[in-house]
């Protein structure tokens, strides 16, 4: 059928708008080698194993993606329930996007394969919301030049069976790890912060600047050194937890200018930690929406965020969530004044602690009169063997002198005369005894 000049005029123009529709869209476009024609090594076509749920290829330059330039390959929610497909991945690939899938399971061993494709171009790894409960120290190879890599919202166990020292082992070129919301709440605890520390300080991760833990009920650092083999740290990122403090040795890491403990349980902070910040270069510090509470043992905090050089990030609106007096409560600290930061005579956790450490005291005191009666029993226990069976002896013979002398007495009454409670009263003279 021969097109109309018509309907021609009205087709080209429109086939001349989806094209560049298409261009700006950032889909992956075929890559061009140095002579013009497509490289056949980088396919816009993932392989087979993708089941056509994933895009595979490079990010036109044009592109407002930030991936732009790079080649992607893109598994977002395509309803994948295991990693098989990855094992073929492919050699192109620069970016790994692979988020909102039902991995229930732990990540197998060997997941980009047993070594049978290089991936040296993988420079980053994002495998949030994925639901992954385990991953063996054995499942990343051939990730020695990824920088990034990326976990967020996952339910990853590294306690007791699951625990995997060996588990960023391989990746010897990160620079950023995220781990935002990546841990199971049923397994969080002091062990579980230890276990990711000593996995942490086993990888060997020289070169990583960027730590990210928010929200994952860290509630206490083991240690001030807990970071320590991170020396190229700049920024630890640990908001949302449930610190009440965080005391850090930064010395070890001198490069660290950014710690955020936003949105966490911090009341106040110690001298201590206050010194830590202070003597930190070019230090900044987010200390948002945490609950302070504003009486007198605020003093010191109140007057160093009031005169340090440290950088305090929003400073002006960090707010009182309790204090002394009762009036403080819900006021922008930058709007008291010392005069307004006062001392209650014994508020509650005062008396609580008062009471807790008298019980202590009263405990202790048990004991200790406890073990020294014992002690005291054991040395003499010769002394009170032979006092004891004394007092023994003197019992049992003025039981045996009593029964002889009134089985005696018994003895010598008549014959039907003997003396006996149920034939005989003492009652008053002229009251007749009654017959029941």
């Amino acid at each position: 059928m021969i097109m109309s000049s018509g309907c021609f005029r009205w087709f080209l123009p429109l086939a001349v708008v989806v094209i560049l529709i298409k261009l700006s869209a950032g889909e992956p476009e075929p890559v061009k080698d140095a002579d013009g024609g497509d490289d056949g090594d980088e396919s816009f076509e993932c392989p087979n194993e993708f089941r056509g749920r994933c895009q595979c290829g490079r990010i036109s330059s044009s592109s407002e993606s930030p991936f732009r330039g790079s080649y992607v390959t893109n598994c977002t929610n395509a309803n994948f329930t295991s990693t098989a497909m990855l094992a073929v991945l492919p050699e192109a690939t620069e970016i790994l996007i692979f988020t909102g899938n039902s991995l229930v399971t732990e990540l197998p061993a060997n997941l980009f394969g047993k070594g049978e494709r290089s991936y040296d171009k993988l420079h980053m790894i994002d495998m949030s919301n994925n639901k992954i409960r385990s991953i063996k120290g054995k499942t990343f190879h051939g990730v020695r030049h990824v920088k990034k890599l990326i976990l967020n919202n996952n339910r990853l166990l590294i306690t007791g069976e699951h625990f995997h020292p060996r588990l960023f082992s391989n990746f010897e070129s990160l620079e950023e790890l995220y781990l935002s919301s990546a841990f199971a709440e049923s397994h969080r605890g002091l062990n579980f912060v230890e276990d990711l520390i000593t996995t942490l300080n086993m990888a060997n991760l020289t070169k990583l600047k960027v730590l990210n833990v928010e929200n994952n009920g860290i509630s206490v650092l083991p240690n001030p050194d807990v970071f320590c083999s991170l020396p190229s740290l700049t920024k630890v990122l640990l908001g949302g937890n449930v610190l009440t403090d965080v005391r850090l040795n930064t010395s070890c890491t001198p490069k660290l200018f950014l710690l955020d403990v936003s949105d966490n349980f911090i009341s106040t902070l110690s001298n201590q930690t206050l010194a830590m910040f202070q003597n930190t270069p070019k230090f900044h510090v987010n200390l948002t929406r945490n609950p302070f509470s504003c009486d007198c043992r605020l003093l010191d905090f109140y007057r160093w965020v009031k005169y340090t050089k440290t950088w305090v990030i929003g400073n002006k609106t960090l707010t009182c969530a309790s204090g002394y007096p009762e009036s403080n409560g819900g006021r922008l600290l930058n709007e008291l004044a010392e005069s307004d930061l006062l001392c209650s005579t014994l508020d509650d956790d005062d008396l609580q602690g008062y009471v807790t450490a008298s019980f202590a005291v009263l405990i202790s005191l048990i004991l200790a009169l406890i073990v020294m009666s014992g002690a005291l029993i054991f040395s003499h226990r010769e002394q009170i063997v032979k006092v004891w069976n004394l007092i023994s002896s003197s019992v049992s013979g003025k039981s045996t002198r009593e029964y002889t002398a009134l089985n005696q007495e018994q003895t010598s009454q008549p014959n039907g005369k003997r003396h006996s409670s149920h034939h005989h009263s003492n009652r008053p003279p002229g009251v007749e005894e009654i017959s029941v």
